[in-house]
Formats: C-alpha cells, structure tokens, sequence
C-alpha cells in the first residue's frame, strides 16, 4: 500500500510540474503575442541537444557526396553559418561602441548602436539591457521597460529560471524598477 501511495505521490508531482512548466510556456506565447511582432530562432539552442539514442553517434551517416542537391545544401550552411559570423561580430562592435558612448554621456547614439546591434543578432540578451540603461538616461520608460521584460521572459522560459544568467536578470529587474 505505502509502494502505491509513494508512486501516486510521484505521478501528481511530475503532472503538476508539467503544469507549471505548460503554464509557463502559455504565459510566454501570450506575452509575445501582445508585445513583439518580430521574433528570432535561437539556433544556439540546437547545439546543446543530446539524442537518447547513442547508435546513432556510433554509426557513420551516409552522405551523398555526389547529389547536386545535398551539395547546395551543404553550401547554403557554410554561408549561413558565415552570415551569422559576421553578424555576431558586427553586433560586437556595435556594442562596443555604444559602451563608449554611453561612457562619454551620448545616450542617443548608444542607443542607436544597441539598436542596429539588435537588427544584426536579436538574441544577444545584454543588448536589452544596455539598450535599457539608455533609454533610461533619455528618459523613456516605456522602451526602458519593454527591453527589460522581454530579457526576463527570455531567461524565465529558455533558461527555466533566473539562475543561469543572474548578473543580467539582475540588471533587467534594477533597469525595469
């Protein structure tokens, strides 16, 4: 009797965690569907994920080598992959330099680096939060607080919490605040 109770137990913890995490996920399609029209993929996500099967890892993948169409696909991944590249560099250097103009005191143009950043690569999460200090320099709160939510909605539903990166989920909170 006390086996069934243990696994009823278990049984109603894992429902109600996939409640929440449901829950969560429908918070989050809400929000996105009030506030942001555009959207980016994080592809980043991708390579973090582990198939279960391991005979997959243990066998070569048959690739045809001579197949036109497997090799222009080959290639749009190459330029894909390049493209992103740049992007990420490009929105490095932007970034770097509205940290220093947000350093000599020119908030507009720090705010128009981030922003062009953000064109070039919409999931650099510190982006939001720079962008936020200087919109909160030139006193517009509505950006301030938009740019903040969604680096906390970001972190709440892809990083299941606030624990994975808490220097920037504390800025977002301070800077909304």
């Amino acid at each position: 009797m006390a086996e069934l109770r243990e696994k009823l137990t278990e049984f109603q913890e894992k429902k109600n965690r996939k409640k929440v995490r449901r829950a969560k996920w429908e918070n989050w399609k809400k929000t996105q569907a009030m506030f942001y029209c555009k959207t980016s993929t994080n592809y980043n996500k991708w390579d973090m994920f582990e198939s279960d099967e391991s005979s997959e890892a243990e066998s070569d993948p048959i690739l045809p080598k001579n197949d036109p169409q497997f090799q222009a696909m080959e290639q749009d991944f190459k330029d894909r992959s390049k493209t992103r590249k740049r992007a990420r560099k490009q929105a490095e250097d932007l970034k770097l330099k509205g940290n220093e103009a947000l350093k000599r005191g020119l908030y507009k143009s720090a705010k128009q680096h981030y922003s062009d950043a953000l064109e070039l690569k919409k999931d650099m999460l510190e982006l939001y939060t720079n962008r936020a200090l200087a919109c909160l320099k030139l006193e517009m709160p509505e950006q301030v607080i938009d740019d903040c939510s969604r680096v906390l909605e970001y972190c709440e539903v892809f990083d299941d919490g606030y624990d994975k990166q808490p220097n920037l989920c504390y800025k977002a909170l301070m800077r909304r605040g």
